[in-house]
């Protein structure tokens, strides 16, 4: 019904007849003619949407576990009624795949009954096979079946998280295939309008309580799943070769998905105002420092040990790294630049040396510097690069205007940023779609102090960059000046300019002279607050 106390009212009148919410369920659910769409949409509802509550302080999503209609069974009636709603829903509807995951989903939530759970599981899936998320609920049965039940073996307790690992290995996979809607191309089985990360999360999760069990069972499994040795007693000949497999491929596995992580949370959010859930980071850097030699010697493991292996992980260590955590890490970089002289090395090099200057004036180098080692891999790196180095390259170049005289391997900027938001589209687009990028740098003042990392702004001047009247002024940024027309924005530099994205498109309802201030994403820059002005005069770009 339309209104909610019309039909608590109805339900009341129904219950006091004694007619219960499953009898009246069930009666929709075996009706003998054929059932209408309308109707069946109203089934699948009523047993399987859970609401979403937003919290406002965190900006966190929270979903019910369950229907509310089998919240009140379960509640009102019993589990058994639960299950026989579900169950009649599957026979009624074989080929719809969300009744067998729910019933799934209540057999392992609320029964703990593993063996129920991964039939319904498995039928869930092939009733789609081409759907990552019906996928998922396999992977959560034998997580759970891991966490909970009481293991006292370590081949008990591989064997059940090899299962588990294997359930999330093949959602990553049907995950990895999926597409946006439109994007679809010749081998895409099915499309989604966001990714499905759960499967690497549940990776990460499975990893973490397979460490935790083995340990308990002897401490001297942590050198194993660490690699700290290859060759244990506890690693037998009867071990079956799978097992083995599992033990020495599984940090080098955990790793992958932890740079996946670390990238993803580090360019994007849900949504503007809508955070990713607080435990996802915490457990995923614990678990990684779990799987970590504890040794470091070389540079690269001083850099593990710092989470600072990637770009994203080095533009995180701002958040939670002393002014000495940054100097040993730029230093590393250092070391891996001038070792290595490769253009993934001289790029965090320049990165680690722009966040030690967000830190420290005295840290400060000279940008032309920085400019002149990413000019060292330009020409072969121009044509087809990551968004990062794209990232760099406008970063280096932008604040000192135009390209160093007689120099004319610098870059193009207006060729850079188209260029950056191909490789973006390439590189992270499938994995970022639907979700918020965040301005990763803004630009400021002088030199290097005209890049403003976004944690050195507080929450008040975020918002009234991405939320506020034009008449704002952010203290520590400085205006740019630009042009709209046919409703695309422009930077203005004096003979040149260049497109950018514009952070609220509705700003750009009509063509004329703009001032803004500039933040750049993983895929580009961007316009914040754009206000329109009257005239060029004391218009200056400085």
């Amino acid at each position: 019904m339309a209104h909610p106390m019309i039909a608590d009212e109805v339900l009341r009148i129904l219950t006091a007849a004694g007619l219960t919410r499953s009898d009246t369920t069930r009666k929709l659910i075996a009706c003998q003619n054929e059932i209408p769409p309308y109707l069946k949409q109203i089934i699948k509802q009523l047993l399987t949407k859970r609401e979403s509550k937003v919290n406002k302080e965190s900006g966190e999503i929270k979903q019910d576990t369950f229907s509310k209609l089998i919240q009140d069974v379960h509640e009102k009636e019993s589990k058994s009624m639960c299950v026989r709603l579900f169950k009649d829903a599957a026979d009624k509807f074989t080929q719809v795949p969300v009744f067998p995951q729910a019933l799934a989903r209540f057999y392992y939530i609320i029964l703990t009954d593993y063996v129920n759970a991964t039939y319904w599981a498995k039928e869930a899936i092939k009733r789609d096979q081409k759907n990552s998320f019906f996928r998922d609920t396999l992977g959560q049965v034998y997580k759970n079946q891991l966490k909970k039940e009481i293991a006292t073996s370590a081949r008990d307790i591989l064997r059940i998280g090899k299962l588990a690992l294997e359930a999330f290995e093949d959602e990553i996979k049907i995950a990895e295939q999926e597409q946006e809607p439109g994007m679809q191309e010749d081998k895409v089985i099915n499309t989604s309008t966001i990714f499905n990360n759960r499967g690497l999360f549940g990776y990460i999760e499975v990893a973490d309580i397979i460490f935790n069990k083995l340990t308990c069972v002897n401490t001297e499994w942590a050198n194993i799943l660490t690699q700290e040795t290859q060759t244990h007693s506890l690693i037998h000949p009867q071990m079956s070769e799978e097992h083995k497999s599992l033990l020495m491929t599984l940090r080098q596995r955990l790793e992958v998905r932890f740079e996946f992580f670390q990238t993803y949370l580090t360019y994007s959010v849900q949504a503007i105002n809508k955070k990713d859930p607080s435990y996802i980071w915490p457990s995923i850097k614990e678990c990684y420092q779990k799987f970590r030699k504890k040794e470091c010697q070389t540079a690269w493991q001083i850099l593990q040990e710092g989470m600072a292996t990637t770009f994203a992980g080095l533009l995180s260590t701002l958040e939670d790294k002393s002014f000495s955590e940054l100097e040993l890490i730029t230093e590393q970089w250092r070391k891996m630049y001038e070792d290595d002289a490769d253009a993934d090395a001289a790029q965090n090099y320049i990165l680690a040396k722009i966040i030690l200057s967000q830190t420290s004036s005295a840290s400060t180098v000279p940008i032309k510097e920085l400019q002149e080692i990413l000019l060292q891999f330009w020409e072969k790196q121009k044509y087809d690069s990551s968004p990062e180095f794209y990232l760099l390259a406008i970063l280096l170049f932008w604040p000192d205007g135009a390209q160093p005289p007689g120099n004319p391997n610098a870059p193009d900027l207006k060729k850079c940023v188209q260029d950056m938001r191909h490789s973006y589209k390439r590189t992270y687009q499938k994995h970022l779609r639907s979700r918020y990028l965040v301005p990763l740098f803004f630009f400021g003042k002088e030199g290097l102090q005209r890049l403003v990392y976004r944690s050195r702004l507080n929450q008040t001047d975020l918002n009234w960059l991405t939320n506020g009247d034009e008449s704002v002024e952010i203290e520590g940024l400085q205006r740019i000046r630009g042009e709209v027309r046919n409703h695309m924005i422009f930077v203005l530099r004096e003979n040149n300019e260049m497109e950018v994205s514009a952070h609220n498109p509705a700003s750009v309802y009509k063509s004329g002279l703009v001032s803004f201030y500039l933040g750049f994403t993983i895929r580009g820059p961007v316009a914040f607050n754009i206000r329109y002005v009257v005239s060029a005069v004391g218009f200056v770009d400085r």
